[in-house]
């Protein structure tokens, strides 16, 4: 029964860690997403500048 909890402990443990390392790994994929649309939302309002 205690080997058992120890197990839920550590799993629980090892998924969390994972949950916390896809969420580190996605911010800085959301980040350049962003960076980006804001960059090409920039050239367009450029370009429909230059249009006018």
């Amino acid at each position: 029964m205690v080997f058992f909890l120890i197990l839920m402990i550590f799993h629980f443990g090892l998924f969390t860690q994972y949950c916390l390392n896809t969420s580190y790994a996605l911010v800085p994929i959301t980040e350049g997403i962003s960076k980006h649309l804001i960059e090409d939302l920039e050239r367009i309002s450029q370009l429909s500048e230059l249009k006018y």
